[in-house]
């Protein structure tokens, strides 16, 4: 049995582990000190390790099929600590550092959640829907509520209406919502109830509804 098994199964055949220690990984049922290029590497601490066919990992848990009984953990670069990330790529020859959503508040950035805020980042902004899936990102509109003009998911931020705001344009001056709907009215960016006094309300039917 390999020095570095934590754990094992024995039977007639011989002894299979099922955990290994020391960093070192698990690859059908032993301990192997790295992984083989075609796979990734799963694990940060010493103990659990595996070496796994690409996989996507949300929150802790592998999106596989079939499913399996074990979870995982995205990594910080250089896989010392778990990383602020809710979903990260296992690609192979990677160790889950390759980030798609952060959590903790985190930026992403070049796929990685290690920034607090895009300022110093020329010709970014920063898109901030909650604490989770915040991006340094170039400014784009946010169409239909849903999708972004690159084709990726998006939402309005509550600033100016998130569930009464149709389109909206993040841009480096701020957010600022284009066109209202559920019967709101576009004043100044910001879909409100009713326009002031001296204002006209402009529009009919539930969207596009502005104070003038």
């Amino acid at each position: 049995m390999n020095a570095r098994c934590n754990f094992c199964t024995r039977v007639a055949a011989g002894d299979t582990c099922r955990v290994c220690r020391d960093g070192w990984y698990l690859l059908d049922g032993d301990c192997i000190d790295s992984c083989p290029a075609q796979f990734a590497s799963s694990g940060v601490g010493q103990f659990k390790r595996r070496c796994a066919e690409p996989f996507l990992c949300r929150s802790a848990r592998l999106v596989v099929d079939p499913p399996v009984n074990y979870g995982c953990k995205c990594a910080n670069e250089g896989n010392t600590a778990i990383a602020d990330c809710q979903i990260c790529e296992h690609r192979a020859g990677e160790y889950g550092q390759h980030c798609l959503k952060c959590n903790a508040g985190k930026f992403l950035w070049e796929n990685r959640c290690e920034r607090t805020n895009c300022d110093d980042l020329a010709g970014m902004i920063e898109y901030a829907p909650s604490q989770y899936g915040r991006e340094c990102r170039a400014p784009f509109t946010c169409s239909e509520r849903s999708a972004s003009t690159d084709g990726s998911a998006c939402k309005c931020p509550a600033s100016v209406g998130r569930n009464d705001c149709m389109a909206c344009d993040y841009a480096a001056t701020g957010t600022a919502c284009q066109r209202c709907t559920n019967g709101k009215y576009l004043r100044n960016g910001r879909c409100i109830d009713a326009c002031r006094e001296g204002e006209e309300p402009v529009g009919e039917g539930s969207d596009g509804r502005e104070c003038q």
